[in-house]
């Protein structure tokens, strides 16, 4: 699939606010990032799905964000 479709439907998964869609982008581009360097819109687009993910899991969870960036990074790396 080509950048531009792709991130729209990224873009479109991070506005439903559902956690597990930003996850799944959060995965998929991870999963891309292993393969070859992101591009700078697919670094974007990482990075504000991680932090909608980082924010919402530690209010949730009542942790700071800092411990759950580094469980995210466990998880992916």
């Amino acid at each position: 699939a080509s950048w531009s479709r792709r991130q729209r439907e990224y873009n479109d998964k991070l506005k439903t606010g559902d956690l597990l869609e930003v996850a799944q982008v959060l995965r998929d581009l991870y999963q891309i990032g292993t393969g070859k360097e992101l591009s700078y819109g697919e670094k974007k687009v990482l990075e504000q799905a991680r932090k909608l993910l980082v924010t919402e899991v530690a209010l949730a969870e009542g942790a700071k964000e800092a411990q759950v960036v580094q469980r995210l990074e466990n998880i992916f790396h």
